[in-house]
């Protein structure tokens, strides 16, 4: 697809860069999404300077666990878990209020 823009622009195609506050508003949740599309890099030890403090150097794991809970499947299953978690804890919440105001009155 992107090769046929290309194509049909061809030369005359003006292309600007403009940077955006993702942070913020409607395109937070937008740019959320879009992350999950991305792939994610990491820079090996021979590419820069490591030392013992380093975080990547103290969990080699972590770049790839970062890239797996991209994965659409598991981030739909762990939302699903949050959901239940945020559900629970709003039962204990409303139970915990309701003794309140039974000692309380």
């Amino acid at each position: 697809m992107r090769t046929a823009i290309w194509s049909y622009y061809g030369d005359d195609m003006q292309v600007n860069s403009v940077e955006l506050d993702v942070t913020k508003g409607d395109a937070k949740p937008i740019w959320e999404k879009l992350q999950k599309y991305l792939p994610v890099y990491s820079l090996f030890q021979a590419d820069r300077k490591n030392s013992d403090s380093d975080s990547e150097v103290q969990d080699p794991l972590h770049a790839a666990v970062k890239e797996i809970l991209q994965d659409e499947d598991i981030s739909r299953t762990l939302d699903h878990v949050a959901g239940i978690v945020e559900g629970k804890l709003q039962e204990v919440a409303t139970r915990t209020l309701e003794k309140l105001r039974e000692m309380s009155p």
